[in-house]
């Protein structure tokens, strides 16, 4: 579990990150991701029989609509590595080793949107650079949505959508495998991501209630 002293370090890098990020042009309207509704799940395979699952709960940045058109123009999505969950503590702590993440080193990965090409139909595309421990690689992904606006029940105004991608971990520098006696691998090399998202403008929203 993490200390108090490790959760404001996260909470400074990803608000140093966004301070970092580039202001968006007049014409144009930020959200930010709701990090209490957000997460990252991944799919992998298993000793080539299964497939295991887990997800990142400490999600958060921003996303950018233009105000005319109405249409999403940028997005930045940071993801706190040392929240990976998948369910089994003992794994969870192996993949913050420097055998998979390295998150003493490398504490966020960051998803910087470049093109957003709205298709015909749900979806579009969205091109942006991944980086992970470090190394950055162009990914396009499928985003649904986002929905149309709503107002919650104390006054937000709330988008959500989706962010489907494929990636190979070892572009990323996380090799980590053994071989099985088949003659495959424990680990798959394909991750299959799912990223969840409520996005919320910033300006109307009061301060939190307590429940989920």
């Amino acid at each position: 579990m993490r200390t108090f002293s490790q959760n404001r370090l996260i909470a400074a890098l990803f608000f140093t990150i966004l301070w970092l990020l580039p202001a968006p042009p007049a014409s144009a309207r930020e959200w930010l991701i709701d990090i209490d509704h957000s997460a990252a799940h991944f799919t992998i395979r298993h000793m080539t029989i299964a497939m295991v699952r887990g997800h990142f709960a400490e999600l958060t940045g921003t996303a950018v609509f233009d105000e005319q058109s109405g249409k999403m123009t940028d997005m930045q999505i940071i993801i706190g590595v040392e929240s990976v969950d998948t369910g089994v503590a003992k794994r969870d702590e192996h993949l913050r080793s420097a055998d998979f993440f390295e998150v003493d080193k490398y504490p966020v990965m960051i998803f910087i949107a470049k093109k957003i090409e709205p298709g015909e139909k749900d979806p579009c595309k969205i091109v942006g650079d991944l980086t992970i421990k470090g190394i950055t690689k162009e990914v396009v992904a499928d985003l649904h949505g986002p929905t149309e606006t709503i107002k919650d029940p104390w006054g937000n105004l709330r988008k959500g959508g989706q962010i489907t991608a494929t990636i190979d971990r070892t572009d990323f520098g996380i090799t980590y495998n053994n071989t099985l006696p088949n003659g495959g691998v424990t680990i798959g090399n394909t991750v299959e991501i799912v990223t969840d998202f409520e996005i919320v403008i910033p300006e109307t929203a009061p301060p939190k209630p307590e429940i989920n």
